[in-house]
């Protein structure tokens, strides 16, 4: 395959070190564009082939040689804007709440573009977009969007350039849920709490993402959780919804 012709890690960090995921994206000399956070790259990472197809797939090594296919999810992607039209093609955003980062306790040894979060009660949203346009036109065109900033440039051999976009706005604070089996051998569920009232860390980092239809925008969620016991739940939510998330972690 070769070396990559572009390579791209960056995060989300608030002043006090708690931080997102860390992700990364790389385009390959055929044109495609990957996109996975560095601690699953290995086994399940999301791609933007130059054909037109986006898949959110496991990957060869993790899927074995199993005959099912590893795709979670396929889409076409829309069609590219002409050159000189002043647009881009959106292929998808990762949303991460500032409310719901988690404690740093990772040894990094890569070079990571870390992005100043929101304020506490905003989300950062990072979108990655395939253009036509010049570096020099991309941000003349930002300029004109104030809330919009640009992270990336970079020509592909294809043709095509990847760029890569960040802005804050308010985010609509819900807490989440992902349950368990009590009974299970694992009773634990985990709970993204915007308060984090038991002092975790938040140390759970879970990706969630919509299963885009042809011609939609892949929508990816970052949000740092923690395990509680199913039937703390309830009595969890109801705490965090009588207090709203005003001061950190």
């Amino acid at each position: 395959m070769g070396k990559n012709v572009a390579d791209l890690r960056f995060g989300i960090q608030r002043p006090d070190g708690y931080i997102s995921s860390i992700w990364r994206m790389w385009a390959t000399k055929l044109g495609d564009v990957y996109l996975a956070t560095v601690g699953m790259a290995q086994y399940k990472k999301y791609s933007f082939h130059q054909s037109g197809i986006s898949k959110d797939a496991y990957t060869k090594e993790s899927w074995g040689n199993r005959s099912d296919d590893k795709a979670v999810s396929s889409w076409k992607r829309g069609a590219m804007p002409k050159k000189g039209n002043g647009e881009a093609l959106v292929l998808g955003s990762i949303e991460i709440p500032t409310a719901l980062l988690s404690k740093n306790t990772l040894t990094i040894k890569k070079k990571i573009i870390w992005l100043e979060a929101a304020p506490i009660k905003g989300a950062t949203v990072i979108e990655f977009l395939l253009t036509h346009e010049t570096e020099s036109t991309v941000k003349g065109l930002l300029s004109t969007l104030p809330e919009r900033t640009l992270l990336y440039y970079k020509e592909l051999p294809s043709g095509k350039s990847l760029a890569v976009t960040y802005f804050h706005y308010e985010w609509e604070q819900k807490i989440k849920k992902m349950s368990a089996n009590p009974k299970s051998i694992i009773p634990e569920a985990i709970i993204f709490s915007t308060l984090d009232s038991e002092s975790t860390g938040r140390p759970i980092r879970v990706i969630l993402s919509n299963m885009p239809k042809d011609g939609d925008n892949l929508l990816i969620t970052d949000l740092g959780g923690y395990k509680v016991i199913q039937d703390k739940i309830n009595k969890q939510v109801k705490y965090d919804a009588e207090k709203a998330p005003r001061a950190l972690p």
